[in-house]
């Protein structure tokens, strides 16, 4: 198999699948047979089982493939989310990372305040300060629109 840019989905006789995107397709489907004999981590390869195989949805440079990935992921999702053995979505923003994993967030905070209190709130007061020295001069403009609107709303 020549070495390719490309996106490529692995599935089953059972109907799982697993979208990727790689720039050597066959070093990467190497790995994830390796993954599955050594029962390693958490890779789709042993959610997919020993026996599945491989096809190129797309070949496309380098540059391109998050995005490609992230269309294929969506298409194939919508139509069967349940089989989908991906472990995080491509192209996740930060927003999405967090909706999906705040309690996950919350759970570490909590631990980590239990275990280091000092260090803790010392992190927390510090992230405070940081917030306000990036973020003063939207706070100042939003009090002087909130005063500007709190004096207009007298003087009517």
């Amino acid at each position: 198999m020549p070495k390719t840019s490309c996106v490529y989905i692995l599935y089953n006789v059972e109907g799982y699948y697993y979208i990727g995107q790689t720039i050597n397709l066959s070093q990467r489907l190497r790995e994830h047979r390796s993954c599955f004999r050594l029962n390693s981590g958490t890779c789709a390869s042993k959610k997919l089982g020993a026996d599945w195989d491989c096809e190129v949805l797309e070949e496309c440079d380098s540059d391109e493939l998050r995005v490609a990935e992230r269309f294929y992921y969506d298409f194939y999702h919508e139509i069967s989310p349940e089989h989908c053995v991906n472990i995080d979505k491509p192209m996740r923003t930060d927003a999405e990372y967090v909706k999906e994993n705040a309690e996950k967030i919350k759970k570490t905070r909590r631990e980590y305040g239990l275990k280091h209190p000092d260090k803790y709130c010392e992190k927390r007061r510090e992230y405070k300060r940081q917030w306000q020295i990036n973020n003063k001069e939207k706070c100042h403009e939003s009090q002087r629109k909130s005063r500007e609107k709190k004096l207009a709303t007298k003087l009517t």
